[in-house]
């Protein structure tokens, strides 16, 4: 079974991507940040209900999740711009279909 903090991890970092991947670059990270500091906030808001210290490693867990998925959207939208450019390009002849 998976820990919590895993899915915690891996749900915040599908939450960083798919901000990116629907919006525009300031955009999709002005969210980003504001999920991160929601998360924090969260965090905080829970050990003071409850009386009890912030969880260090669940803030740390929860904005890697969302820089990850930042930086795995970043590669994702780097990848498809990269690849349209060389399909562009394969169109009009400039780069080289294979060996000959």
């Amino acid at each position: 079974m998976i820990g919590h903090r895993w899915a915690h991890f891996l749900l915040y970092l599908a939450t960083g991507c798919i901000a990116f991947l629907a919006w525009r670059l300031w955009t999709a990270l002005a969210v980003s940040a504001g999920i991160a500091i929601v998360s924090v906030a969260l965090q905080i808001a829970k050990a003071s209900l409850a009386h009890s210290p912030v969880d260090g490693r669940a803030l740390i867990v929860n904005v890697f999740g969302v820089v990850a998925g930042v930086l795995l959207a970043l590669n994702i939208l780097t990848f498809r711009a990269n690849s349209t450019r060389h399909q562009v390009a394969k169109t009009e002849g400039q780069v080289p279909s294979g060996p000959e």
